[in-house]
C-alpha cells in the first residue's frame, strides 16, 4: 500500500477498499489514521515513526465537512506553553489481533480501545496529540489526572475483558514528565522519546512511570507505587528508575 500525503479521500477508500462514505466518518471520529496504519500492519508493512508521521499529515491535510447547522467543536491545542504529563498507550499484540479477526472485527475492538481512552482523556482533562494506531500519545497538565485517567482506561478495559475474554485488547501505558517541543499540534522531545521507551517496557495491563512523575505523586496518598528497577532505554544514556502504578 502506498501513502502519498496528497491523497484524498476517493484514493484512500479505493485503498482501504472501504465505502468513501465509511472513511468520511473515520475522518470525523478521529480514527482515520489509526484505520490506515492497522491495515498497513495487517498487510505485512512495517510501520516506522516516519510513516506513522506520513500519514498523521495526509489525514490532517484533509478536508473536513460541516453541514450549515454544525458548530464547530474547540479542540484544546497541544501547543499550549508548560510542563507537560506525556503518556503513551499501546494495545499489545495489534498485528496479532488483526490476523486473528480479520480488519473488520479487529477495527471494532481497536473502536472499543479508542473510545475508552477518549473518555477518561477528555473526563481527566487531557489531550489527544496523536492515535498511532495501536495506540495514543496523550499529554496532562497534572501528574494526578494522567494516572487517574490511566487507571480508570485499565479498569474499564478489565470490566470489557470479563464479557468478551476472547477479544478484549491488553493494554499497556507508559508516562514521564517534561517541556517538551510544541510544533504542528504535535510534540517532540526527550519527554516524549522518555514516555515511548517506558511505555515499550511496560507488561500488558501495566502502568509505568518515570521517576520524577513518582517524586510528584508519592505524598499525595492517592495512588500505591511500586519501585521495578532501573533499566536501560533506547536513546537516553543513563540508567532509569520506573515505577509502576498498583491499580488492581
Amino acid at each position: 500500500m502506498k501513502i502519498d500525503k496528497n491523497m484524498s479521500l476517493t484514493s484512500i477508500a479505493k485503498l482501504l477498499r472501504t465505502p468513501e462514505d465509511e472513511i468520511t466518518i473515520l475522518l470525523e471520529e478521529g480514527r482515520l489514521s489509526g484505520t490506515i496504519i492497522a491495515t498497513l500492519r495487517s498487510l505485512g508493512g512495517v510501520v516506522t515513526p516516519s510513516m506513522k508521521n506520513t500519514v498523521e499529515g495526509m489525514v490532517n491535510g484533509l478536508p473536513r465537512p460541516v453541514s450549515p447547522t454544525e458548530v464547530p467543536v474547540q479542540v484544546v491545542s497541544v501547543n499550549s506553553e508548560g510542563t507537560a504529563i506525556i503518556r503513551f498507550t499501546d494495545i499489545v499484540g495489534c498485528t496479532e489481533i488483526t490476523e486473528r479477526f480479520g480488519d473488520k472485527r479487529s477495527r471494532a475492538v481497536f473502536k472499543v480501545h479508542d473510545d475508552i481512552v477518549r473518555k477518561h482523556t477528555k473526563a481527566n482533562g487531557g489531550v489527544e496529540v496523536k492515535n498511532m494506531g495501536d495506540g495514543f500519545m496523550l499529554s496532562f497538565n497534572s501528574a494526578r489526572k494522567s494516572v487517574a485517567c490511566a487507571v480508570a482506561v485499565q479498569k474499564d478495559l478489565r470490566k470489557f475483558k470479563i464479557d468478551n475474554p476472547d477479544v478484549a485488547p491488553l493494554v499497556r501505558m507508559g508516562m514521564s514528565v517534561g517541556e517538551p517541543i510544541r510544533e504542528a499540534e504535535d510534540m517532540f522531545g526527550k519527554s516524549v522519546i522518555l514516555a515511548a521507551r517506558i511505555s515499550a517496557k511496560a507488561r500488558a495491563r501495566q502502568i509505568l512511570v518515570y521517576s520524577i512523575v513518582h517524586a510528584l505523586m508519592s505524598n499525595t496518598g492517592d495512588y500505591t507505587f511500586v519501585e521495578v528497577g532501573e533499566f536501560d532505554l533506547k536513546g537516553i544514556a543513563d540508567k532509569q528508575r520506573l515505577f509502576e502504578v498498583v491499580w488492581r
